[in-house]
C-alpha cells in the first residue's frame, strides 16, 4: 500500500511541476514583450532545455518539500502527524497510535490524547503496552519532559491544573481529519 502512495504522490509531484513549469515560461515569455534583456532572450530561444531544467529542478523541490515535518502525513497505512517541536504521533492503519517521546524512547501506544498548548496528555493502551502501572502520561513537548500517571492521580492532576480530563481526548482519526482540515489553501492544493 505504501508504495502505491509512494507512485501516486511521484505522479502527483510530476504533474504539479510539469505546471509549475509551464506558469514560469509562460510568465517569462509575457515578460519578454515587455522587458528587453539579453538572458531572457536567451532562456526563450532554447524553451525545451530551459523546461526540462525547470522541471527537474521543480520535481526535486516539491518532492522534498512532500517529506518535511509539516507536510508529511506518512505512506500507505501509517499516518503521522506533526504535533510540535519536532514531535510526531504516529498510527498505523488507524488502528494503533504510537508516540515516541524520544528518540532513544521506547514508543508508547496511546487510546486517546488531547494537545494544549505545548502539553500532550494521553491515555496508555495497555493491550500493546509493558507498563501496566501507570494509566496516562503527561509529555511537555518543549522541554521533552514526560510524567506518567495512575487514573485516579491524573483526574487529580488535571483538575488542580485545569487541563483535559480523560472524557475529553480526541482518537487519532478525529484529529488526523482535523490536521488535514485546516491546513492552509497553499498546502492543501498548491504543493503535493
Amino acid at each position: 500500500m505504501a508504495l502505491l502512495e509512494l507512485v501516486f504522490v511521484i505522479l502527483k509531484t510530476g504533474i504539479y511541476a510539469f505546471i509549475y513549469a509551464l506558469l514560469i515560461f509562460l510568465i517569462l515569455n509575457v515578460l519578454h514583450y515587455f522587458i528587453s534583456k539579453n538572458w531572457l532572450e536567451k532562456i526563450l530561444k532554447q524553451k525545451t532545455k530551459f523546461l526540462s531544467c525547470l522541471f527537474v529542478i521543480l520535481f526535486v523541490f516539491l518532492f522534498s518539500f512532500r517529506f518535511t515535518y509539516w507536510q508529511d502525513t506518512g505512506l500507505g497505512d501509517n499516518y503521522c502527524i506533526p504535533i510540535g517541536y519536532g514531535q510526531t504521533i504516529e498510527n498505523e492503519d488507524f488502528e494503533n497510535t504510537y508516540f515516541q517521546p524520544s528518540e532513544n524512547a521506547t514508543s508508547i501506544v496511546v487510546n486517546k490524547y488531547s494537545i494544549v498548548n505545548t502539553m500532550l496528555y494521553a491515555e496508555i493502551n495497555h493491550d500493546f503496552s509493558k507498563s501496566s502501572k501507570f494509566d496516562y502520561f503527561s509529555f511537555n513537548l518543549k522541554n521533552k519532559v514526560l510524567k506518567k500517571f495512575t487514573r485516579e492521580k491524573y483526574i487529580v492532576f488535571a483538575k488542580e491544573n485545569n487541563v483535559p480530563l480523560p472524557d475529553t481526548f480526541i482518537s487519532f482519526v478525529t484529529h488526523f481529519e482535523t490536521y488535514l482540515n485546516n491546513r492552509p489553501f497553499w498546502r492543501k492544493w498548491l504543493i503535493p
